[in-house]
């Protein structure tokens, strides 16, 4: 009966480790800057986005008080330069968000190839314990006890199996977990590349935008010249 759970044990740990084994490659990385260094310089990023973004909300509290005041065109002109300068700001805003989630990307790219060489050291243990387990599984309980020279290296030979059987528990559960380390590391890289497609949408626009504000008071510059002239032909006329 001991020998038959002993078996039906170990038959379903090498289940688990096949279903574990068909877990997807990871991409190879070449690494370059050290894990410490790029979370400094991704620190750094942040720092400078927050900044941009202080500036940016100053800006803003400057344009709402401009439109409250009256339509000089000195005011106008005033309301356009500070319409003008938040979009820049936004602008180089993007930029550095950008620079931060590159950085991003490639520290949970590096995370990936560690976790992942980590998966394969793991699944080697793993296969060197099941082994070890098929090999003593060869033997029964009462066999291992009656080639033993003495009761007490028999105890100590079926104490071994056991311990060999509780280092592969251990061992299968550390290969879930960093798979479950894995999976999250991914979908996570994934989701930062899914916020830099939209950053870098946004910059875009923002430029589009800083354009038309620029050629908006160009031509109020226009407007305004062309009013003084025909003003001073009439002066002149009268």
């Amino acid at each position: 009966m001991g020998c038959s759970t002993r078996r039906t044990s170990t038959s379903a740990l090498l289940a688990v480790f096949l279903l574990l084994a068909l877990f997807s490659a990871y991409n190879p990385l070449v690494r370059g800057e050290s894990k410490e260094d790029l979370q400094q310089t991704i620190e750094e990023k942040r720092r400078e986005v927050e900044n941009l973004n202080r500036q940016i909300n100053q800006t803003q509290s400057q344009i709402t008080t401009l439109q409250g005041q009256g339509r000089t065109l000195s005011q106008a002109i005033g309301r356009i330069d500070k319409s003008i300068k938040q979009t820049d700001l936004n602008i180089k805003a993007s930029e550095v968000n950008i620079e931060k989630l590159g950085l991003e990307i490639k520290s949970l790219t590096n995370e990936v190839q560690e976790v992942g060489d980590k998966l394969t050291l793991k699944r080697i243990a793993v296969g060197k314990l099941l082994r070890q387990l098929q090999y003593n599984d060869s033997w029964t309980l009462l066999e291992s006890l009656l080639t033993s020279k003495t009761l007490a290296e028999g105890i100590a030979e079926v104490n071994s199996i056991a311990a060999v059987q509780g280092s592969l528990v251990g061992e299968v559960a550390e290969l879930e977990r960093l798979r479950g380390d894995l999976k999250t590391t991914i979908a996570t890289n994934d989701d930062k590349r899914g916020q830099l497609v939209v950053e870098t949408v946004n910059l875009e626009n923002r430029k589009v935008i800083l354009d038309e504000q620029k050629s908006q008071k160009q031509d109020l510059l226009v407007t305004t010249k062309n009013q003084e002239g025909q003003y001073q032909k009439l002066l002149k006329s009268l």
